[in-house]
């Protein structure tokens, strides 16, 4: 499978310069935390399978599961550090 990484890019800078809350849930503390949690959560999400198309109207859509998939990103980070620790 080939990533458009350009269009995944472009999506992840549009969501962490955001100053709205895109999704409704005020979960992103700072432009810097955003765009690293956004990385993290869409490359979850890539490695499970999803696909962004440019041509694909229902993008936003598929975008919009960051709200969910997003609050993992926390506490993964914590076991990782904390395996790291061991």
């Amino acid at each position: 499978m080939k990533r458009n990484w350009a269009l995944i890019n472009s999506i992840v800078k549009t969501i962490a310069e955001s100053d709205k809350d895109i999704f409704g849930v005020n979960d992103f503390k700072s432009a810097e935390n955003s765009e690293e949690e956004v990385k993290y959560t869409l490359k979850l999400m890539l490695d499970r399978g999803l696909v962004f198309d440019e041509t694909t109207r229902y993008g936003v859509v598929q975008v919009g599961q960051l709200t969910w998939m997003g609050q993992n990103y926390y506490e993964d980070k914590g076991h990782q550090k904390m395996c790291e620790r061991l």
